[in-house]
């Protein structure tokens, strides 16, 4: 497979083929490498390049960002997806329920938000930008937060 970008952070790697599918390896801490939902059962490292199955099922990516202990990845439609460590809001979500419910949504802005979700296992969909319209062109992602460049 062609690999048409890479992208690293101080303890995993990621490559993104030419045919949008995401593969990486490195420290599976805080499902950072987006590969379960069960992230807390994998190795916390995984030698092994994989592909991203749960992101590679659903989207096609065009672009990739890895950050302290979450990652971003830009989907061919201007979608953003994240996965990992949420503690500091770097994955764009917030819960619309208690902690206690489970649930992931698009509550930005709604007097229920009730946070960022500590951690995400698989990629998820950052709905509030697809809620809004936004495409999304380029993503960034550092320590502990995160970037997009919208048309």
């Amino acid at each position: 497979r062609p690999v048409i970008a890479s992208g690293s952070s101080f303890f995993d790697s990621m490559l993104l083929t030419l045919d949008g599918e995401v593969i990486n390896c490195g420290n599976s801490a805080h499902g950072k490498l987006g590969r379960t939902a069960q992230h807390h059962k994998l190795p916390k490292r995984c030698y092994e390049p994989r592909v991203v199955r749960p992101l590679a099922d659903r989207v096609r990516v065009v672009a990739i960002a890895s950050g302290g202990m979450h990652s971003l990845f830009l989907g061919a439609d201007g979608d953003v997806w994240s996965c990992g460590r949420g503690s500091e809001g770097q994955l764009g979500h917030l819960l619309s329920k208690p902690p206690s419910g489970g649930l992931v949504g698009s509550a930005l802005g709604r007097p229920e938000a009730f946070g960022p979700p500590p951690t995400l296992g698989v990629p998820c969909r950052i709905e509030h930008l697809w809620l809004q319209g936004l495409r999304v062109e380029a993503v960034a992602a550092g320590g502990g937060h995160s970037a997009g460049l919208t048309a």
